[in-house]
C-alpha cells in the first residue's frame, strides 16, 4: 500500500490568527485485482455519512472512509469496486452496507467486503445518480437525472410522471417520517408522497425557485427547502422565504442540515454558510475558517460537530474551532499530460490546478502561485539538464530547480495555447494554437501555413533523427530544417486533426487521430480502428512500454497493440475513467493513464521482461484487420522523404 499524508489545519476562533498544523496518515485500499492502481483527488466532497467513529467521504476522487479517532483514511475507488470515481450521494442502511449513488456509474452497494452495482440493466432510471435515501421500511430511493427509482430489495420501480414529479431531474431525498418522503427537483420544485398520493409544490405555491438543491425537515414537521433563489419554509399551509434581504449570505442555496438545538445551516456556492436559530443569521467563510466558500454538503453528527464538504477539501467546526484537512493526493482529477523523467518520478499536468509530480510515496504540486503561466498543462517534456518544460493555456513554463522561466507571444512564441513540446539538443520546438515555435536557447523562430504547416492548431509534436514531425488541425507535417512535407486522409492518414505523435524503436510513426490510429513506415500506412480492436476511434495518447507494446488512450478508453494483438483497458478493469488523455509507460514495465475526470490510473503489468504481456487477447478470426495504403516505389510522398533526407544537414535544428 501507498502511504497518504493528510495535512489538518486548525484554527481557534478565540485566538483569531493563531493556526496550528499536524500531518496524519492514511492508505487506499487494496485493489480487487491487485493489478490496477488509481490516484484521485478527494477535494470535492459531495455528501458525507456518520458511521460510529467513522466518516464516510462522497467526493470526485471515490470514497473516503475515515476514522475520526485515529485521524487515517482508507480511499477507495474504481480498482476496488466502484463503477465510477465521481460519487454524489451515500445512506447505510440497517445493516451497515453502504448504498453509493455515482454519476455515470449507478448505483453501487458495499457490505464491508463485496461491492455490487445496479444500473439502468437492472432497473435503475439512469445512471447519474444525485441522491439515495432510505425510509423506515428499508426500501432504497434514488434520484437521478431522468426519473426516481425505488428499490425494495427485489423489485424495482420508476417514478418520472409529470403528475407524480414536478421534473425527472432528481436533485434531492428525505424521508420525514415512516410513510411521507419528499423530492426535490431542478426545474419542477418539490414533489411528496405519503405512498398513495403524490403532492407537486412549485413557485406557484410559494417556493422560492423550482431549482431545489436540498430539503431538510425540523422536530415540528415543518420543511425548509434550499433552492437557487434562497430558501423556502413550508410548514404545511404557510409558505416562507429567506434571501440575502433576510440575512442568507447568498440567495444560491447548496444544502441544508438542522442541529440538535433546531438551529438551520445552509451552505451555499461561492458565499460559506449561513446559520439561522430562528431569529439572528450568522455567517461563516474562509475568513473564519471555512476551507472553501462552495459548500456541497453539510453533516452534523451526534456531538454536535458540524461537518462541510467544499469544493477544495472539507472543513469541521468543533465548538468554536475550525479544522480543514489538506490531504496529500494528486491536484485535480482532469488530466491533460503525463511524462516520467530520469529518476522515475511521474509528472501529470492537470486541465485546472497545474502540474503534480509523485515520487512513489508523495505528492507535489505547482500552480500559478508559484510560477507557473496558467493551471491547464497539456504537455511535459524535459531537457538535458533535467529542466522540466510545460506547455501551458497561457505559454511555456520551464522549471529548472526552483527557478521558473516563462515565454509568451511577447517572447517570440507563435501562440499562447500550447498543446505540444518536442526538445532535440538545445532547440525546443512548441506546437501552438498559432502555429510552430522554436526557441535555441537565445532565439525563436516560428512556422505556420504559410510555410508549409498542414495547420496551425499544433496538437502533437515529436523528433525522429532530424526530422521534426508535427500533428495538426490539418493533418500531419514534417519538417527537415529546410523543407516542409504533407499527409492528409487523402495519403492515408486515418483523420485529419492528429492529436499525438510518437516514434517506435524501428522508426515508424504513430499518429493518434479523431478517426483512428494510423502506422507510417515511410513507404505504407496501417489504420487502426475500433473494427480492428481499438477502443475507441478518438486518440488522444500513445506510449511504448518495456514488452514492446504500443498503448493508445481514447475517448472509450486504453488500448494496447501487441504484434497483431489487441487488448482493451476501461472502468470495468479498474481504469479511472474511459477518457485517457494522457500514457506513459515506466522502465519497470508500468503503464500509467491520464484521464479525465477519474485522475491516474496505474496499470502492472506482471510479465518478465521479453515475455508476452499478460491478458492479450489475440484478434478474433473473422475480424476486420487493419487497412493498408500502399504509396508506391515512385510515389510523390515517398519522393519528398528522401528528399527531405538528403537536405537535413543543412537544416535547422
Amino acid at each position: 500500500m501507498i502511504n497518504k499524508k493528510l495535512l489538518i489545519s486548525i484554527i481557534f476562533l478565540a485566538n483569531a490568527g493563531v493556526a496550528f498544523g499536524a500531518v496524519i496518515t492514511g492508505t487506499d485500499a487494496t485493489p480487487a485485482n491487485q493489478v490496477w492502481k488509481n490516484f484521485t483527488n478527494t477535494r470535492f466532497v459531495n455528501a458525507i455519512a456518520k458511521e460510529g467513529s467513522y466518516l464516510w467521504m462522497c467526493t470526485d476522487g471515490g470514497v473516503v472512509k475515515w476514522d475520526t479517532l485515529t485521524d487515517s483514511y482508507i480511499k477507495f475507488t474504481a480498482a476496488n469496486g466502484l463503477k465510477n470515481n465521481r460519487v454524489t450521494s451515500i445512506a447505510i442502511d440497517a445493516s451497515g452496507a453502504k448504498w453509493f449513488g455515482t454519476w455515470g456509474g449507478g448505483v453501487t452497494r458495499f457490505n464491508g467486503t463485496n461491492w455490487v452495482t445496479y444500473t439502468t440493466a437492472d432497473g435503475l432510471a439512469s445512471n447519474n445518480v444525485k441522491a439515495v435515501a432510505i425510509d423506515s421500511s428499508g426500501v432504497k430511493w434514488f434520484g437521478t437525472d431522468a426519473g426516481l427509482s425505488k428499490y425494495d430489495g427485489t423489485q424495482w420501480t420508476v417514478y418520472n410522471s409529470s403528475s407524480q414529479l414536478g421534473s425527472s431531474n432528481i436533485t434531492a431525498i428525505v424521508v420525514q417520517n415512516t410513510s411521507v418522503v419528499w423530492f426535490g427537483t431542478w426545474g419542477g420544485g418539490v414533489s411528496k408522497f405519503d405512498g398513495v398520493n403524490w403532492t407537486i409544490y412549485n413557485s406557484s405555491n410559494g417556493l422560492a425557485d423550482n431549482n431545489v438543491s436540498s430539503i431538510v425537515i425540523d422536530s415540528s414537521g415543518t420543511a425548509w427547502i434550499g433552492t437557487y433563489s434562497g430558501v423556502s419554509k413550508f410548514d404545511g399551509a404557510i409558505w416562507a422565504t429567506y434571501t440575502t434581504t433576510d440575512g442568507l449570505v447568498n440567495n444560491y442555496v447548496t444544502c441544508a442540515a438542522i442541529d440538535a438545538f433546531g438551529n438551520k445551516w445552509f451552505g451555499t456556492w461561492g458565499s460559506g454558510v449561513s446559520k439561522f436559530d430562528g431569529a439572528t443569521w450568522t455567517t461563516y467563510t474562509t475568513v473564519d475558517g471555512l476551507a472553501n466558500n462552495s459548500i456541497k454538503t453539510i453533516m452534523i453528527d451526534s456531538s454536535g460537530a458540524k461537518w462541510f464538504g467544499t469544493e477544495n477539501r472539507m472543513s469541521k467546526l468543533e465548538g468554536a474551532t475550525w479544522t480543514s484537512y489538506v490531504p496529500d493526493e494528486i491536484a485535480s482529477n482532469y488530466i491533460l499530460a503525463a511524462a516520467i523523467d530520469n529518476s522515475g518520478n511521474k509528472w501529470f499536468g492537470t486541465a485546472d490546478a497545474g502540474v503534480s509530480m509523485f515520487d512513489g510515496s508523495a505528492w507535489t504540486t505547482h500552480n500559478t502561485a508559484d510560477g507557473l503561466l496558467n493551471n491547464a498543462v497539456n504537455a511535459i517534456a524535459f531537457d538535458a539538464d533535467n529542466a522540466k518544460w510545460f506547455a501551458t493555456a497561457g505559454g511555456v513554463s520551464k522549471l529548472s530547480g526552483s527557478a521558473w522561466t516563462n515565454c509568451t507571444t511577447v517572447n517570440g512564441l507563435a501562440g499562447n495555447t500550447v498543446y505540444s513540446i518536442a526538445i532535440v539538443g538545445s532547440n525546443k520546438w512548441f506546437g501552438t494554437n498559432g502555429g510552430v515555435s522554436v526557441f535555441n536557447g537565445n532565439t525563436w523562430a516560428s512556422y505556420t501555413t504559410a510555410d508549409g504547416l498542414a495547420g496551425n492548431t499544433v496538437y502533437s509534436a515529436v523528433v525522429e533523427n532530424n526530422n521534426k514531425w508535427f500533428g495538426t488541425n490539418g493533418g500531419v507535417s514534417v519538417f527537415n530544417g529546410s523543407t516542409w512535407a504533407g499527409y492528409t486522409t487523402a495519403n492515408g492518414l486515418a483523420g485529419n486533426i492528429v492529436y499525438t505523435a510518437a516514434v517506435d524503436s524501428s522508426g515508424a510513426k504513430w499518429f493518434g487521430t479523431g478517426g483512428g490510429v494510423s502506422k507510417f513506415d515511410e513507404s505504407s500506412w496501417t489504420n487502426y480502428t475500433m473494427a480492428s480492436g481499438l477502443a475507441g476511434n478518438s486518440v488522444f495518447s500513445t506510449a511504448f512500454d518495456i514488452y514492446g507494446s504500443v498503448w493508445f488512450g481514447t475517448d472509450s478508453g486504453a488500448s494496447r497493440l501487441n504484434g497483431s494483438s489487441w487488448h482493451t483497458y476501461n472502468t470495468s478493469n479498474g481504469l479511472a475513467n474511459n477518457k485517457v488523455n494522457a500514457v506513459a509507460a515506466d522502465t519497470l514495465g508500468n503503464v500509467w493513464f491520464g484521464t479525465y475526470g477519474g485522475g491516474v490510473s496505474e496499470f502492472k503489468q506482471s510479465s518478465a521482461a521479453g515475455a508476452a504481456p499478460p491478458n492479450v487477447s489475440s484478434t478474433a478470426e473473422g475480424a476486420v484487420k487493419p487497412a493498408e495504403f500502399h504509396l508506391g516505389g515512385v510515389s510523390a510522398v515517398k519522393k519528398k522523404i528522401r528528399e527531405l533526407k538528403n537536405k537535413i544537414d543543412g537544416g535547422l535544428q
